[in-house]
């Protein structure tokens, strides 16, 4: 006995959404995990005279992360380098470690930005930023995070390769930090998610629109930084670095992105409902506020994670309570345990190179399912920032959409 009609058109219609899609899936992980790994040892080596570089690490409210990151900047195995640290409005001890850290290292310059809502039109961090840079004297400006804890080899790194090959906007990848199950399993999901819906490795790619840039650790040569409008440029942006990347590479500054999981680590949220929020940002602004992405990877989610647990359900009760519809001698619920039973191979071994790649555990791949629960709301949240226009971020309210980044 055959399949049904209707029955057979559904099984094909599964396997191309289910383990063929899974299949294409992994190939565009693997090649564009293949695009960014730039920054690989050995380093190239540093011309004769190193351009300056000043390390600007904006941090507010900070004072559990701020010493090691500090410690890990000042630590740089690179002949030229200052460090400016801007105290961005912080309420707990932030700034009074700056200044006992600036007190007892030369090369640490504290700033501090007075409490207040920031200026008319700016988001808090850039306006920091501006403040750093200002002050600034290198010839490069290494923007790095608050929580990021640098490698000694990081800037040695990222100059080696900015000089030899003339780039001008040079950011990584760095390893993610996990230290709840939450952390470990939402995190390296939604970054590969925003990798896939964003192309991120076309970055790499001159000849391609795409532009992508992390800003929790990013390299920018002065010159191109101040020809693009420096951070008045993107002063009303939640993910300044995005913008930066689109201006950078759109007037013609080589730009570049890469994976780099041995130059930093970082800890980006530390309970489910940051994770949440952070990232939900993270897609509200990467869309300048169009919901289109969005909904795509929503339904991608749907399809890919979700999809193979209500087929393999189906799978079982045909086979129990319709043994008699068959395929070639095999009772058709056969098929489709089987298809899902593939499938979950497949998206234990695709997403087990994903946590390995950012360091995290590869049994979390088993927990897809919950793990597709926190991307769709990461993806509630961001369509709801698309409809109000308000996001919350660093303890300061934003009204109104993101517009397209100016040119």
């Amino acid at each position: 006995m055959t399949p049904f009609p209707l029955e057979t058109f559904w099984f094909c219609a599964y396997v191309l959404a289910g383990p063929i899609a899974w299949g294409l899936l992994g190939f565009v992980l693997l090649n564009g995990h293949r695009k960014l790994k730039l920054l690989e040892r050995p380093y190239r080596p540093l011309p004769e005279s190193p351009p300056h570089v000043t390390i600007l690490i904006p941090a507010k409210d900070e004072a559990q992360r701020i010493g090691a990151c500090l410690e890990s900047a000042l630590s740089q195995d690179y002949p030229s380098f200052d460090v400016i640290a801007i105290d961005d409005r912080s309420t707990d001890e932030t700034g009074r470690i700056l200044d006992a850290l600036s007190a007892a290292n030369p090369a640490l310059t504290a700033l501090h930005i007075p409490a207040g809502a920031p200026p008319a039109g700016w988001t808090g961090k850039c306006n920091a930023l501006r403040t750093g840079v200002s002050a600034a004297r290198g010839d490069y400006l290494l923007f790095v995070d608050s929580d990021v804890v640098l490698s000694p080899e990081c800037t040695r790194a990222m100059m080696g390769m900015a000089c030899a090959k003339r780039t001008r906007l040079l950011s990584f990848f760095p390893r993610l930090e996990s230290h709840t199950f939450w952390e470990g399993l939402i995190v390296p999901l939604a970054g590969a998610a925003l990798s896939v819906l964003y192309t991120v490795s076309w970055t790499n790619e001159d000849d391609r629109g795409a532009a992508f840039a992390n800003g929790q650790v990013m390299l920018f040569q002065r010159q191109s930084y101040d020809a693009i409008g420096g951070h008045e440029a993107v002063r009303d942006r939640f993910c300044e670095d995005i913008d930066f990347a689109r201006l950078s590479k759109g007037q013609g500054h080589k730009t570049r992105l890469a994976v780099a999981p041995h130059l930093a680590a970082v800890r980006m949220y530390s309970s489910a409902a940051a994770i949440i929020r952070g990232f939900a940002r993270i897609f509200f602004a990467a869309s300048l506020a169009r919901p289109g992405r969005i909904l795509t990877g929503a339904v991608a989610v749907m399809i890919l994670m979700v999809l193979p647990h209500g087929v393999l359900a189906w799978g079982a009760w045909e086979w129990i309570f319709l043994p008699d519809r068959r395929a070639f001698g095999i009772p058709c619920g056969g098929y489709w345990t089987l298809l899902a039973a593939i499938q979950f191979i497949m998206i234990r071994i695709i997403l087990g190179r994903v946590y390995h790649w950012t360091g995290n555990r590869t049994r979390y791949a088993w927990g897809a399912l919950l793990g597709a629960g926190g991307l769709l709301a990461i993806f509630a949240k961001a369509l709801r920032m698309c409809r109000t226009g308000q996001v919350v971020w660093r303890g300061t309210a934003y009204g109104g959409a993101s517009a397209p980044p100016r040119s």
